[in-house]
């Protein structure tokens, strides 16, 4: 339970941030190739 709640917070730190620069698209890609790659 500990580890969702973890990643939910990432999730939502890197979305705003993501959101403060106006790439929040590419942001996800990035996030979605880091999570393949690192799997």
């Amino acid at each position: 339970m500990r580890k969702i709640t973890t990643i939910l917070l990432l999730v939502f730190c890197i979305s705003s941030a993501a959101a403060q620069n106006g790439t929040w698209l590419t942001s996800f890609e990035d996030a979605q190739k880091l999570s393949i790659a690192t799997n």
